[in-house]
């Protein structure tokens, strides 16, 4: 099961993002890992990325740097996009900037430039080598925060596509190509089961247009890509109403 954490205000919310993700980085660098964040994209999780750059950019200041910066792995990528504002790349640059300027944090960019296939080669490759480094079976990511699609689509993998249909498969890809059902639609996204491969699943979700999907992915619906996409334990971070203007 999947628990949902409920949040009335917006301050709250981006609390329990930051101290959920400052956990799961002082937890790796305490084993002597370097921390690994998988990241959605879109603008619901930004207010929190920010809160989450601005401490990784206030330790960076201080006494007892972090030998290493954390790395930041997107989710999913717009293959197509009509312009770099539909880019998460631009959106998760903009929000870490203090965290990247200083060095504290990596992040590590789809390459769509250079088409579907080479794209989804090097972030299949990228990962794989996050792989390498780690014990057998060890999970890839610290956390994997997620958004979750109001049809229950998770980064760029959608209801009825094939990466859907092969979410418990052995045999699964590291990373995929698929379509999405508006525009921008053609996605290039980590896989269902590269998802799941973490200590800890976050969805972070504004609850507008998203209840019936949050219903979904709580009682498990195997319809539900990110059903699929959830480690055990995994919780949802929702808040209740909008953010005021």
């Amino acid at each position: 099961m999947i628990e949902t954490r409920r949040f009335d205000d917006e301050a709250a919310w981006i609390g329990a993002v930051l101290a959920d993700a400052a956990g799961a980085v002082q937890e790796a660098e305490a084993e002597g890992r370097r921390a690994v964040l998988c990241l959605a994209g879109g603008r619901t999780p930004e207010p929190a990325y920010r809160a989450v750059a601005a401490w990784l950019a206030a330790r960076a200041r201080g006494p007892g740097r972090p030998a290493r910066p954390v790395l930041l792995v997107p989710g999913d990528e717009r293959l197509e996009p009509r312009g770099p504002s539909d880019l998460n790349d631009t959106m998760l640059r903009r929000a870490f900037a203090p965290a990247l300027d200083l060095g504290a944090a990596e992040l590590a960019a789809w390459n769509v430039s250079a088409g579907e296939r080479a794209a989804v080669a090097a972030m299949a490759a990228l990962v794989a080598s996050i792989a390498s480094g780690m014990p057998s079976a060890a999970p890839l990511f610290d956390r994997c925060y997620l958004g979750l699609g109001a049809d229950g689509h998770v980064a760029g993998v959608f209801p009825g596509s094939p990466a859907a249909r092969r979410a418990g498969s052995r045999s699964a890809p590291i990373a995929v190509a698929g379509t999405a059902p508006e525009e921008p639609r053609a996605r290039v996204s980590l896989s269902l089961p590269t998802l799941a491969s973490t200590r800890g699943t976050r969805f972070i979700v504004r609850a507008a247009g998203k209840e019936d999907a949050l219903r979904r992915l709580a009682s498990g619906d195997p319809a539900c890509p990110a059903v699929a996409a959830a480690a055990e334990g995994a919780l949802a971070f929702v808040l209740a109403r909008q953010a005021r203007p």
